[in-house]
């Protein structure tokens, strides 16, 4: 069991980009929305939005998984994963809101859908900083690597 677990934690390096494109395109895509001209964009901003949580969610399984039988983590893995559980709790408030709310989007972008959006990808932004750099090292981060 410990071997499919293994090899299944390694799915997250795979799986987590999907999120973290359409996470960091969210707000873009929703302010873009707010004008007459990006008005072809409103009804796509709740899609970003579900596929997103649809996806961020096997991503911190599968990065759970990769911690087990590990003992401690770094400060840095350890903000990481808090922060991973923080991005893909407030994904999943977000796509309830949607649902529950039901903003027309043909109409307007609410304020709050592009606050929301901006709030996410920002902690989407932290939080691959901060897994970069438990990957990589700070200095490849920064500066590219060798």
């Amino acid at each position: 069991m410990a071997l499919v677990i293994e090899q299944l934690s390694k799915f997250h390096f795979i799986i987590l980009h999907f999120p973290v494109t359409l996470l960091s395109l969210l707000p873009v895509i929703a302010i873009v929305a707010l004008f007459p001209f990006g008005k072809i964009w409103r009804p796509i901003v709740p899609y970003f939005v579900h596929v997103g949580t649809l996806t961020i969610l096997p991503a911190v399984l599968f990065g759970q998984m990769l911690l087990v039988g590990r003992d401690t983590l770094s400060k840095g893995l350890q903000m990481h994963q808090g922060l991973g559980y923080l991005t893909a709790g407030v994904m999943l408030l977000f796509s309830i809101l949607l649902f529950v709310k039901k903003p027309n989007f043909e109409k307007t972008v609410p304020q709050w859908v592009v606050a929301m959006s901006l709030l996410t990808a920002l902690l989407v932004t932290i939080t691959g900083h901060l897994g970069g750099e438990a990957v990589h090292g700070s200095f490849f981060v920064l500066f590219g690597g060798e």
